[in-house]
């Protein structure tokens, strides 16, 4: 079962770490929503990443002078958003997700357009920001 010490150790650290969250727990259903609790925090940041990265590609679109780059970059970031996308549709539902994403989105390139590119954000905009959370958090 084991090849080394370092396996042994491995085992017996993992062993305590998952011993060691569970211990509060009283039954099995308790530990069933600690699993999905933490699974569903799992897809809430890969839906924030899948978010990040689609400003980002926003950003590079604009920022990158090269055109090479730009499109390269532009390419690599929406497979990342996608993969990042995937993965949260996988622990969230798909309104959770897509809330999530898109509030992300929203603000990261509003911020951006506001540090990077000199734009003025009127006082509305920060109101859309926070509608937009409160509704994805509910």
């Amino acid at each position: 079962m084991f090849r080394n010490v370092q396996d042994v150790v491995v085992w017996q650290f993992n062993k305590l770490k998952i011993s060691s969250s569970f211990a509060f727990c009283k039954d099995r259903t308790e530990i069933r929503q600690l699993l999905n609790y933490k699974k569903m925090m799992k897809g809430y940041a890969w839906a924030v990443s899948a978010g990040f990265n689609a400003a980002l590609t926003a950003i590079a679109a604009k920022h990158f002078s090269s055109q090479l780059v730009r499109y390269g970059l532009v390419i690599v970031l929406n497979a990342l958003m996608w993969g990042c996308y995937v993965n949260s549709l996988k622990a969230l539902s798909s309104l959770q997700a897509t809330v999530t994403n898109f509030a992300m989105n929203f603000l990261s390139s509003g911020l951006a357009g506001f540090f990077l590119f000199k734009e003025v954000l009127p006082f509305q905009d920060f109101t859309v920001y926070l509608r937009v959370f409160k509704c994805g958090r509910s």
